[in-house]
């Protein structure tokens, strides 16, 4: 992801005509006549601004301006003069539009260093200080660009602008500084919120949002902030924040920050209270709006956006004041494209336990429970203990125990689809090798879904804590358990009387209905939907319906499925993947070493049965493949914040890699054998 541009304001003493800059900046209002730094400036450039004048290239009206190249005259490369209009309405407003008006040319210019002397002509109407502050605030509304998702290209801006305001007289100069300072902070702040604003929704979702305003708060200590997830705001009974975002993806939050100053609050001031609407994207009345200018729609989180700036910028600031600053953050409606993504994984998982056989699980034996165990134990550990533990690129995740837990997840998933296909188009699935991938596949599936269940639940705002992940494992557990025991007794006798109905589709319709329904008590049992989905996949399995019911559920999951992998790859940040960028270089190095470990936590799993006599090295190949499996995880971790734009796009990298490696890595081991042994 392209950085926002990187300004740096400072204050320097040196006279105007020594001043080594790339570009010069000098005010000249409309009426005739030169002021003071314009007159010295025309008689080192010998007459040149006068010339400019008398042949009415420059007018010094408002929006107006004119560059001179120096020519070696005076220090400065070029001298940029802006029109300021008449003197007598100059206000603050005038010197923060000219200084924004010069940074924004000098972005476009490709200017490295810009030299401000626009305040010597409001010397006599303003104090410094003030001058300073507008200064500095122009500077910043100016040279900002929104171009975060824009690849670069061979003439795109520079990544940084150096910015003086320069004066001669020591004195005026110790005037400035506390105002360009302040302008500094009001700046930055104003560009974060513009960054913010600027984001589409699909980034900056209510959970999101809530993760930014931690981040943004973390180290001031005057200032507390407190998140409301969705469970909170139910035990608040806060139902206006809940019934707006009951129909979208994204639950919602609701930030409260509090900012208290260091020292006693001034007296008679009272507490001022700050509220900011955040609907990340606004879908009210979306059948009755026109088509264009709907992605403006996401500006609708601008509100809370400002108040959460604003908190910041008043703490950098030391006012002596309490702030209080309130933000609902919630999505007015289901992000289509999320709803049908999560369908297709919900299918996708349902699938699978239609395709898991448990009889084949218990008869794998204890070396197929060994490799699998090993393979889903030792990658976890690696990813772990990489993330968590060890130096790595420099990635930004604010929790390294969470998102660390969720690395280590991503790497636990075995694809026995991805396998068992391979195997089959080889022709070696009756093979000691095979039955111990297959059978291993299948519980590391069942472990794999467990692990997701926990993950979601940290995801979801769960403690990171030893008994907060004890708690959701057996939850997860419990529940499979659970379902499969009492839906094997119950749904067979049950789909023996739906068939009788007669009813066209009947058995999709009511299968989907029990994957969907079981999926919503799982959530409701605490546990996470795709673990109800996977668990009515195993129940159906044992039907005597089974295999109409696995035909007629595959054309419908392969028309949502794809959606779910369109909607992933459609999240990646391919500007990520560059290596002529340092931000690249990090997530590339981030996935290579996930790779590595990828590959070698999987291929010790063929060690994990010594007792066993089998060929070791196909059956750790056999269970590298990460899938669907992978990419599920990783976008968990993506939707939830937890995992940033660049460790998802090196998850990415990683599920592709393993997928893609082990066919020919098989056949070619496969072929190495006696095709009649």
């Amino acid at each position: 992801m392209k950085q926002i541009i990187d300004v740096r304001v400072r204050v320097r003493k040196v006279e105007f005509a020594q001043c080594k800059t790339d570009m010069l900046v000098a005010g000249r209002f409309s009426e005739a006549g030169q002021d003071e730094t314009i007159g010295a400036l025309d008689k080192r450039l010998g007459g040149g601004i006068e010339r400019l004048a008398k042949l009415g290239d420059f007018t010094g009206k408002p929006k107006t301006y004119a560059i001179i190249y120096s020519e070696g005259k005076i220090a400065a490369d070029r001298v940029m003069l802006l029109g300021l209009g008449e003197r007598k309405r100059a206000t603050l407003d005038t010197i923060r539009r000219a200084a924004a008006a010069a940074a924004s040319r000098a972005v476009d210019m490709k200017v490295k260093r810009l030299a401000l002397g626009l305040h010597r002509s409001f010397a006599d109407r303003f104090e410094a200080a003030a001058l300073g502050r507008a200064l500095a605030e122009g500077v910043y509304l100016g040279s900002y660009r929104y171009d975060e998702y824009i690849a670069d290209s061979g003439n795109g801006r520079l990544g940084a602008l150096d910015v003086e305001i320069v004066d001669p007289d020591a004195a005026r100069i110790k005037s400035l500084t506390p105002g360009v300072a302040a302008g500094i902070v009001v700046g930055q702040a104003q560009s974060y919120a513009r960054t913010v604003a600027n984001r589409p929704a699909n980034v900056v979702n209510p959970p999101a949002l809530a993760k930014m305003a931690q981040d943004l708060m973390r180290g001031i200590k005057t200032v507390s902030c407190t998140v409301f997830d969705e469970k909170k705001l139910q035990a608040s009974r806060m139902g206006g924040i809940l019934a707006v975002g009951s129909g979208s993806q994204s639950k919602p939050r609701l930030i409260v920050l509090k900012y208290t100053p260091a020292q006693k609050p001034a007296k008679g001031l009272p507490t001022v209270a700050l509220v900011g609407k955040a609907v990340t994207f606004d879908s009210g009345g979306i059948s009755i709006k026109p088509a264009q200018d709907m992605d403006q729609m996401k500006f609708d989180k601008t509100g809370g956006i400002a108040v959460l700036a604003t908190i910041r910028a008043i703490a950098e600031l030391k006012l002596p004041i309490q702030v209080l600053g309130v933000v609902p953050a919630t999505g007015s409606m289901a992000e289509l494209v999320h709803v049908f993504a999560d369908l297709g994984i919900l299918l996708l998982l349902f699938e699978i336990g239609l395709e898991t056989d448990l009889k084949e699980m218990f008869r794998a034996g204890p070396a197929s429970l060994a490799v699998a165990t090993v393979g889903v134990v030792l990658p976890f550990a690696l990813g772990y203990v990489y993330w968590a533990l060890l130096p790595h690129p420099a990635v930004p995740t604010a929790d390294l125990a969470t998102a660390g837990i969720f690395i280590g997840a991503t790497l636990t998933a075995t694809s026995v689809g991805i396998t068992a296909r391979v195997l089959s188009d080889l022709g070696r699935m009756s093979t000691p090798e095979a039955r111990i991938i297959i059978g291993a596949a299948v519980i590391d599936d069942v472990l794999g879904l467990v692990i997701l269940s926990v993950v979601s639940g940290l995801a979801a705002g769960a403690a990171v804590t030893v008994l907060g992940i004890v708690r959701t494992f057996a939850v997860a557990v419990g529940f499979l358990v659970a379902a499969v025991l009492i839906g094997r007794f119950v749904m067979p006798r049950l789909f023996d009387i739906i068939v009788r109905m007669r009813t066209r589709n009947v058995l999709i319709v009511f299968s989907v209905a029990f994957a969907l329904g079981l999926a919503s008590l799982a959530s409701l049992a605490g546990s996470a939907l795709i673990i109800g989905a996977f668990a009515a996949g195993i129940i159906l399995s044992g039907t005597n319906q089974f295999d109409t019911i696995e035909q007629e559920v595959r054309p419908v999951g392969s028309i949502v499925a794809p959606i779910f992998f369109v909607s992933v790859g459609a999240s990646v940040n391919l500007g990520l993947l560059n290596p002529a960028t340092a931000e690249s270089r990090a997530t590339l190095g981030v996935a290579g070493a996930l790779i590595v470990i990828a590959i070698l936590g999987k291929l010790a799993a063929g060690w994990g049965a010594p007792w066993a006599r089998f060929r070791r090295l196909i059956v750790g190949v056999g269970m590298v493949p990460r899938g669907e499996v992978g990419l599920i995880f990783a976008d968990i971790g993506r939707r939830s914040g937890v995992l940033p734009d660049q460790v998802f796009g090196a998850v990415l990298l990683m599920v592709m890699v393993t997928t893609f490696v082990v066919p020919p890595a098989l056949k070619t081991l496969f072929s190495r054998v006696d095709p009649g042994e």
